[in-house]
């Protein structure tokens, strides 16, 4: 099951912006052009693949119910993409328009997969390990205390780490 459409990728990213780089004359640089069913199915089901290998083992797949995260995800993967087919940014990569949402989308699921982030609101939080003092902000950190190994002598901190 794909995690996008058609649908909401015209609504999140324009009916023209969808065209622009689903239509079948996208190869040849042209900015004209109707969608082309078949890539846009392909392309969809590439960036669904893609999402469900970064989260195999951080919940149950494929979603039953898509969480609004993943959807916008895997939008903005299936946009990345499908940019890439363009003649522009098949030679450089780096110059497409979806490159930085698709870093940011990439370093979410990262941070989903570490387990610092949820999937979706109505999953519980995964115990990733580790002090929770390292994640909290200075202003409310404990006190703790910490041995200077220098000279052997330690006190406790102010609260920050």
């Amino acid at each position: 099951m794909a995690y996008v459409t058609q649908a909401i990728l015209e609504a999140n990213f324009s009916v023209e912006r969808v065209a622009q780089f689903f239509s079948a004359q996208a190869t040849d640089g042209s900015t004209t052009g109707a969608v082309d069913a078949a890539t846009m199915a392909a392309v969809i089901a590439s960036a669904t693949d893609e999402v469900n290998e970064l989260l195999i083992g951080v919940t149950v797949l494929p979603f039953v119910t898509v969480p609004g995260p993943v959807t916008e995800i895997t939008g903005i993967y299936a946009m990345y993409r499908a940019s890439l087919r363009r003649p522009e940014y098949m030679i450089d990569p780096k110059r497409s328009p979806f490159r930085q949402q698709y870093e940011d989308a990439r370093s979410r699921l990262d941070s989903i997969r570490k387990g610092y982030m949820r999937v979706s609101s109505s999953e519980p939080p995964k115990n990733v390990g580790g002090s929770i003092a390292n994640y909290l902000p200075e202003s409310i950190q404990p006190n703790v205390f910490l041995s200077d190994s220098s000279s052997g002598e330690g006190g406790f901190n102010d609260g920050g780490m």
